[in-house]
């Protein structure tokens, strides 16, 4: 088997990596996406419920809902902190990803131009051995004369 033809297996396989690493880059973005609007929805509910706070403040609460809204507060805050950690996350794996892809990509690039030249490497060698032939076929002509 020509040494083209193994780099071209080679090639493949790169290619069939690149895209793995390409996809799973895109589900990493996809995820951290939706995560981050999670993040953003419950910063908005976090900022409403500020307001809703410090309104029944001013004008009197009774305390059983005061202390009700104080609770939900308290868990819309810890539940904020969680995703943003689980953001934190996502990004991270995102960013892991995408060095994956690069490499893969940097990888397949390097069996590409591999073999493209072992082709043209080939390609010169049969020009060579052609050309050979055809100065052995002239000298053959030229003394049967």
């Amino acid at each position: 088997m020509k040494r083209s033809r193994r780099l071209d297996t080679l090639v493949r396989l790169a290619a069939m990596a690149e895209r793995n690493a390409r996809t799973g880059l895109a589900r990493a973005t996809q995820d951290l996406m939706r995560k981050d609007g999670q993040q953003r929805q419950l910063e908005s509910y976090e900022t409403e419920y500020g307001e809703a706070w410090l309104d029944a403040g001013r004008r009197g609460l009774p305390g059983d809902r005061a202390k009700g809204l104080a609770a939900f507060r308290d868990s819309l805050a810890n539940t904020l902190e969680a995703q943003r950690s689980s953001v934190r996350l996502a990004t991270s794996q995102r960013d892991e990803q995408a060095h994956r892809w690069q490499g893969m990509r940097a990888q397949l690039r390097v069996f590409e131009d591999l073999a493209k030249r072992s082709r043209q490497d080939e390609e010169r060698e049969r020009e060579r051995k052609l050309q050979k032939a055809i100065d052995e076929l002239s000298t053959r002509v030229r003394t049967i004369d």
